[in-house]
């Protein structure tokens, strides 16, 4: 929250701080969610800011237009300037293009149709800039299995090959670090309803030696 509000420097000492200088501490949120419920977010509460960047209030509202869904253009411009710009994540986050970009991916992500890809490739791309945690991904799994289903289509067609697309590794990078949200913050149920096409996939991203050494470690996470 202290980031979210635009403070740039450490709330004890001051100091100037970067996103680059936070580890996670997976076992603590844990703990404070076990402890705290109350301090899960739902997506239907999360506030709305208005940049004040014109270029990235644009982003916003393309992506989050209720009359149309946004392209894999404006998925992919979005994705690169919450890359670089630690303001305009923020500012995403707080729109709640999060929930939209996975909805989207949810719904279509278990296509098979080569047209669709570049559409998944650019939500996994905006997702991963977005950094969405295990904490925010925990009250839309709740009751819906579509995303799991969605990013076991999608890492299995690009495991098998069948889709030679321009993100290659990258798109798998992304969607095995989304995986490894979505697992840590899963109920048993959906824990249950994994299929054995999923582990091979996974098993294949930590044997391949090309991914990033922070995709093998979600995979690995994951698999554990």
């Amino acid at each position: 929250r202290w980031l979210a509000n635009g403070h740039a420097t450490c709330p004890v000492t001051g100091r100037p701080l970067s996103l680059t200088d936070l580890t996670p501490n997976h076992t603590l949120r844990r703990l404070i969610l076990s402890w705290h419920p109350a301090s899960k977010v739902a997506p239907d509460v999360a506030p709305t800011l208005e940049p004040d960047d014109p270029e990235v209030a644009v982003l916003v509202a393309k992506v989050m237009s209720p009359t149309s869904c946004p392209t894999a253009d404006v998925l992919c411009e979005a994705a690169a300037s919450a890359a670089v710009n630690i303001t305009a994540r923020r500012c995403m986050v707080r729109a709640g293009v999060q929930w939209r970009v996975l909805r989207l991916f949810s719904s279509c992500g278990k296509t098979s149709s080569r047209a669709v890809m570049p559409t998944v490739e650019a939500c996994l791309a905006l997702l991963d800039a977005l950094d969405v945690s295990a904490d925010e991904l925990r009250p839309l799994l709740s009751g819906n299995h579509d995303l799991v289903d969605a990013l076991t289509h999608v890492l299995v067609t690009l495991e098998n090959g069948t889709y030679t697309g321009g993100g290659g590794n990258t798109t798998r990078d992304s969607a095995v670090r989304l995986l490894d949200s979505v697992i840590e913050s899963a109920d048993v149920v959906l824990l249950e309803r994994l299929r054995p096409e999923l582990f091979r996939a996974v098993t294949a991203v930590v044997r391949d030696r090309t991914v990033s050494p922070g995709a093998t470690c979600a995979a690995l996470r994951a698999l554990l």
